[in-house]
């Protein structure tokens, strides 16, 4: 009779579980789901904070760069006016205009390879050959936001060209810092 017992609990068991078992696996879906969504997170964290350092580590040439003495860029028309670094373009060596074509520079004009630029908006290079072209492009570029360090270098373009020196669309009053961003 005792067996006859196990047996019924164990049918009654195996009904009951099978009335259940969609509620568990929903349950451990649920589970799953909410493992997966952490995982997630935890990665986008990771990624986040790889970023964070690349950025800060780029400020950190960046601003070593600007220390240095960088090289001001300034437009093709004028030593006057900074321009701005664009990845994989010359960078003009003072003031000139191609006297046959003003919209054509003379390769002869930009800077050569391995020298260190920098602009009034944060960003710096080193310039290198590009064989394609047949002359210096800007290449590693690096940024900062520290607007002690691109003040300071706008200071000294300023000096070198004798008090004249202008960033378009910012205060051209760096001791103020109210432009320069």
């Amino acid at each position: 009779m005792e067996l006859d017992i196990r047996v019924v609990m164990l049918l009654l068991g195996l009904g009951l579980a099978s009335t259940q078992a969609p509620q568990m696996l929903s349950n451990m879906g649920r589970y799953n789901s909410g493992i997966e969504a952490a995982r997630e997170r935890q990665e986008n964290t990771k990624a986040l904070s790889a970023m964070e350092l690349a950025l800060k580590q780029e400020a950190e040439i960046a601003n070593r760069r600007y220390r240095e003495g960088c090289t001001m860029v300034n437009t093709l028309e004028t030593e006057t006016v900074a321009a701005a670094i664009k990845d994989g373009e010359p960078i003009v060596d003072g003031a000139y205009r191609a006297v046959h074509n003003p919209n054509k520079p003379n390769p002869g004009h930009y800077l050569g390879a391995n020298v260190t630029a920098c602009d009034a908006h944060g960003k710096t290079t080193v310039t290198k050959f590009d064989p394609t072209k047949g002359y210096a492009v800007a290449a590693w570029i690096a940024s900062t936001r520290d607007q002690t360090v691109i003040g300071m270098a706008i200071e000294r373009a300023r000096k070198q060209r004798n008090g004249r020196f202008k960033v378009p669309g910012f205060s051209n009053d760096v001791t103020n810092k109210q432009g320069v961003q």
